[in-house]
C-alpha cells in the first residue's frame, strides 16, 4: 500500500511539474517564431550538446558518489547503481518539488528502505548538502568578482536576483557551519529556536529541531573525525559543479557563438544558478528561463538567445529530469532494489564525544 501511495505522488507531482513547464514556455515564446527557433537549434554543433549532455550525467553521477563514499565509510557494501538511485531521486524529486524540498526525504525514505538507518542516511546527505553549498557559494562569488562589471551593467531585476540568492545560500553555509563546527553557539541558538517555538505553542516543532540539531552534533562529529572524507567529497562537488555550469558554454559553441570565454560563462551560470535556487518554485522553472534571457542578452546575442535558453536550460535540467524519471520508473517497475547490508558499527562512544568536544 505505502508503494503505491509513493507511485501515485510521484505521477502526481511529474503531472503537474509538466503543467507548469508547459505554461512557462507558452508564455516565455508567445510571439516568438517558432520555425526560426527550430531552424537555429537544427543547425547547433552536436559534438558541443554531446558534451553538454555528458556534463549533466557527471553532475548526476558526483552526487551519487558523495552519498556512496559516506555509505561506504558507515560500513555500508554497495554498488554503484544502488547509489546512481540515491542520486537520482534526489535530483528527480528537487526538481518536481518548491524549493528543492522533495528530494531528501525521498532519498531517506529510499534508504530506508534498504535498511539503510535514517541517522546514516542523514549524515550522508548532511555531508552532501554541506559541500554543495560549500563550492556553489564559492563558485558564485567568485563569478561575480571576475565579472563584476558585466553584473552590474545588467538591470535591477536580474541583480536583485543574483545578490539576494548568494545572500541566502551564503547564510545557509554560515548556519550550517555554526551547527556543525560551533556546538556553543548552535546550543544557544537551538535554545532560541525552541524557547519561541514552545512560547507560540509549537511543541512539535521544537520537539523536531531538537531531533534535527541531534543529528547535526552526530554529523558534526563524524566529519570532524574524517576530514579527508569531507575533502574528496568537496573535490568531487567541485567538478559536479563546473561540470553542470559549464553547459551554458557547450550550447554557446554549440550555436557558433565567439568572443567569450569558458571561464565567463561558466562563472556567470554559477552566478545565474545561486540566484535562481532560492527562487520557490520546482526545479526554478520559468526564473531559470527568465533569469537567462536577462544574464545571457548581451552574450547570446541575436536569434541565438532563445535557442540558447532552450538548450542551456534543456540540457542542464530537463534532460536530467528526463533521465532520472527514467531511471526511476524503470526502479519501480523492476521492484528489485538490492537491499544493503547493515554495519555492525556507526560510531563508538568515546570517539564521538571527542568529534563533539574537538
Amino acid at each position: 500500500m505505502e508503494n503505491k501511495k509513493s507511485k501515485r505522488k510521484m505521477i502526481i507531482s511529474a503531472v503537474l511539474f509538466a503543467v507548469a513547464v508547459i505554461a512557462v514556455f507558452a508564455y516565455i515564446f508567445k510571439g516568438y517564431s517558432f520555425s526560426t527557433l527550430i531552424a537555429t537549434v537544427a543547425t547547433a554543433n552536436p559534438l558541443y550538446l554531446m558534451l553538454g549532455a555528458a556534463g549533466m550525467c557527471i553532475f548526476v553521477c558526483c552526487e551519487s558518489l558523495n552519498i556512496g563514499r559516506v555509505l561506504k565509510a558507515l560500513g555500508y557494501k554497495h554498488g554503484f547503481m544502488q547509489n546512481l538511485k540515491y542520486g537520482a531521486l534526489g535530483f528527480f524529486f528537487s526538481g518536481i518539488t518548491p524549493s528543492a524540498s522533495g528530494g531528501q526525504p525521498m532519498q531517506l525514505y529510499s534508504m530506508s528502505k534498504d535498511r539503510i538507518s535514517i541517522c546514516h542516511g542523514s549524515l550522508a546527505l548532511l555531508t552532501e548538502v554541506t559541500s554543495f553549498q560549500c563550492i556553489n557559494v564559492l563558485l558564485a562569488a567568485i563569478g561575480i568578482i571576475y565579472n563584476y562589471q558585466y553584473i552590474m551593467a545588467l538591470g535591477s531585476g536580474i541583480k536583485i536576483l543574483v545578490f539576494a540568492g548568494l545572500g541566502i545560500s551564503s547564510s545557509i553555509l554560515v548556519f550550517l557551519y555554526i551547527v556543525l563546527f560551533c556546538p556553543a553557539l548552535a546550543n544557544a541558538l537551538e535554545s532560541k529556536i525552541k524557547a519561541f517555538l514552545l512560547k507560540i505553542k509549537k511543541a512539535n516543532a521544537a520537539s523536531s529541531v531538537a531531533e534535527q540539531m541531534n543529528e547535526y552534533r552526530r554529523g558534526a562529529a563524524y566529519i570532524k573525525l574524517h576530514k579527508a572524507l569531507l575533502i574528496k567529497t568537496l573535490a568531487t562537488t567541485f567538478v559536479q559543479l563546473i561540470a553542470m555550469y559549464s553547459i551554458t558554454y557547450f550550447v554557446f559553441c554549440a550555436l557558433g557563438g565567439t568572443g567569450f570565454s569558458w571561464l565567463t560563462l561558466t562563472t556567470l551560470q554559477a552566478v545565474l544558478t545561486a540566484g535562481v535556487s532560492v527562487v520557490p518554485l520546482p526545479g526554478g522553472t520559468g526564473a531559470g528561463e527568465g533569469g537567462f534571457k536577462m544574464m545571457f542578452a548581451q552574450i547570446f546575442a541575436g536569434n541565438m538567445l532563445m535557442p540558447g535558453m532552450l538548450l542551456s536550460r534543456g540540457l542542464s535540467f530537463y534532460l536530467g529530469m528526463i533521465m532520472t524519471g527514467i531511471l526511476l520508473m524503470m526502479i519501480m517497475i523492476s521492484s528489485k532494489s538490492p537491499k544493503i547490508s547493515k554495519p555492525q558499527v556507526y560510531l563508538p562512544a568515546s570517539r564521538l564525544r571527542e568529534g563533539l568536544n574537538g
